[in-house]
C-alpha cells in the first residue's frame, strides 16, 4: 500500500471549488486572485474585473462550452485556473437546447427527458472533464444560489442548476 502526503495534492490534481451565491455578492471579484486564470463566461458581468488582463471565452451554447473545454485540454500548461461563470447559466442553456431535441412520439417537447439529459451531461462535465481530463487545472465554478424550504420549513441553500438533483450532487463533486 502506498503512503501519500496531503501537501502534494494540489500539485497532482488542481483544486476544484464551487462558489455559489446571490447576484452581486462578489463572486466575479475572486477571479483576479486565482493563479493564471482563464474564464469561460456564459453570463454578462465581467465588467467588475475589466481593470485586469484576464483572457476569456464567451459561450452562448453547449457546443461553445465544450469547445472551450477541448481547447483547454489541448493547450494544457498555458493557464493554471479555469473559471466557469456560471454553471447555472450553462445548465440552463443546455436545458433550452434539449427541450428542442427531446421530443415525445407525437413531436411535443419531452421536458422530463430534457431534465434527465441535462443531469447526465452536467455530471459528465464535472466528473469526467473537471476531475479527469482537466485534473491538473484548478477549477473554480460559479453558480447562482438556490434557496428552498424542506417539509419542516428548514431553509436549505444549494447551487442553482436545472434539475434540483444536479445542484445537490454538484456540491459533493467539488473539494
Amino acid at each position: 500500500m502506498d503512503l501519500y502526503c496531503t501537501s502534494q495534492l494540489s500539485q497532482i490534481e488542481g483544486i476544484k471549488a464551487l462558489v455559489y451565491g446571490q447576484a452581486g455578492i462578489g463572486k466575479t471579484s475572486l477571479i483576479p486572485t486565482c493563479e493564471s486564470p482563464i474564464i469561460i463566461s456564459a453570463e454578462k458581468g465581467l465588467e467588475s474585473i475589466s481593470n485586469h488582463q484576464i483572457p476569456y471565452f464567451i459561450v452562448n451554447s453547449w457546443a461553445d462550452f465544450m469547445n472551450a473545454l477541448h481547447y483547454l485540454y489541448s493547450n494544457q500548461g498555458q493557464f493554471k485556473t479555469i473559471v466557469v461563470d456560471s454553471l447555472s447559466q450553462i445548465s440552463s442553456m443546455l436545458f433550452n437546447e434539449q427541450k428542442r431535441v427531446c421530443l415525445t412520439r407525437s413531436g411535443a417537447p419531452d421536458t422530463l427527458a430534457a431534465y434527465r439529459v441535462v443531469g447526465e451531461m452536467m455530471r459528465e462535465v464535472i466528473d469526467l472533464w473537471f476531475r479527469q481530463y482537466l485534473a491538473q487545472y484548478h477549477i473554480v465554478a460559479f453558480a447562482k444560489l438556490d434557496k428552498t424550504e424542506d417539509d419542516t420549513q428548514k431553509i436549505m441553500y444549494a447551487p442553482l442548476f436545472v434539475g434540483k438533483a444536479t445542484g445537490l450532487e454538484a456540491v459533493h463533486a467539488f473539494d
